[in-house]
Formats: C-alpha cells, structure tokens, sequence
C-alpha cells in the first residue's frame, strides 16, 4: 500500500499519496495492537493508547497524531510532509512488526 502511496506522490497526487499513507498508518496500528494483545477501545486514537501502554513515547505518538490530521487537513499538508509521512510509517513498519 506505501508503494501506492509513493506511485502518487512520485505522479503529483498529493492527497492521494496521503489518503494511502493514512490507510496504511491505521492498519498497520491495528496490526501492531493485534500483535501485542491490545484491544483497540477507539479507532481514532489507537496511536493514543499505544502510547499509553508503553508501547513508544509521547514524541512518536505526537508525530503519529500528526499523521493522521491529514484526514481532516490535508491542504495543510505539503509534498514533502507526504514523503515524510509514508517514510515514517515504512519505519513504524519495521521497527514494530
């Protein structure tokens, strides 16, 4: 799905890059709650509640909260905040699954 996400970005579509980016954000928490046990309490703030059991720390749940504003905001966004962005949940990739 992030090669999705950088094919986009790569072909100008921005929000597209970042909508794809932000699928793959939520799945892969879900994965990471699944792998770990957690039962998901609220799809809007598993990032929260990871953090809360200790699974990473405030700065990266900020960072991921960050993220996911892109649904509401992604005007507010820039190409690079994308790149950034799929660059960011390819590492949360492999450091937590």
């Amino acid at each position: 799905m992030l090669n999705q996400a950088e094919g986009f970005l790569e072909d100008n579509y921005k929000d597209e890059a970042g909508i794809t980016a932000i699928v793959a954000l939520e799945s892969t928490l879900r994965s990471i709650c699944s792998k770990n046990g957690i039962k998901i309490k609220d799809d809007d703030k598993i990032h929260i509640q990871l953090k809360e059991v200790n699974l990473y720390n405030t700065a990266k749940e900020k960072q991921i909260g960050d993220w996911l504003r892109f649904k509401d905001n992604g005007d507010e966004f820039s190409k690079e905040d994308v790149k950034r962005m799929i660059d960011g949940v390819n590492g949360i990739l492999g450091e937590y699954l």
